[in-house]
């Protein structure tokens, strides 16, 4: 009996000393560089980002909470505004206003953050049918 409750008492230490480190939140000097998207995750498929050949979109977060993003379609590129705010692992990006368009939140979960890989879940209609999709958005700091 004694032997059954050390081991259940060492199994208890292992999942709190292990839980705690699942918990740390994010530095937000880790975000500042430029992020490249490689892919979607939906429903367990995983969409590959399609780049054109003349150039790469990219989030770029810069200091004090201003974020550059820049998208390329038809080889036109078009910078946005924004700003970032991380707060342990909850990532929000206000993108201002434009002529065209409205600003707009995103709050999404950082899931991996290192050197080269930026991961984030967020909810939005990904495929447009009208049901929220749960989205996991794979980055990397390293250009395509």
């Amino acid at each position: 009996m004694k032997k059954n409750l050390l081991y259940l008492g060492f199994a208890g230490l292992l999942l709190v000393s292990c839980s705690g480190d699942d918990d740390a939140p994010f530095q937000p000097n880790e975000l500042l560089k430029k992020w490249y998207v490689v892919s979607d995750v939906v429903g367990g498929v995983t969409m590959p980002y399609e780049h054109v050949e003349c150039g790469y979109g990219y989030e770029e977060f810069l200091p004090n909470g201003i974020l550059n993003s820049v998208s390329v379609d038809d080889c036109n590129s078009d910078s946005d505004a924004g700003t970032w705010v991380l707060n342990g692992k909850k990532l929000t990006i206000t993108y201002a206003a434009t002529e065209d368009e409205e600003a707009d939140v995103v709050v999404a979960d950082v899931k991996r953050l290192d050197a080269q890989n930026l991961q984030i879940q967020l909810s939005y209609d990904y495929d447009e049918d009208g049901d929220l999709d749960v989205v996991v958005t794979n980055f990397t700091s390293v250009a395509q």
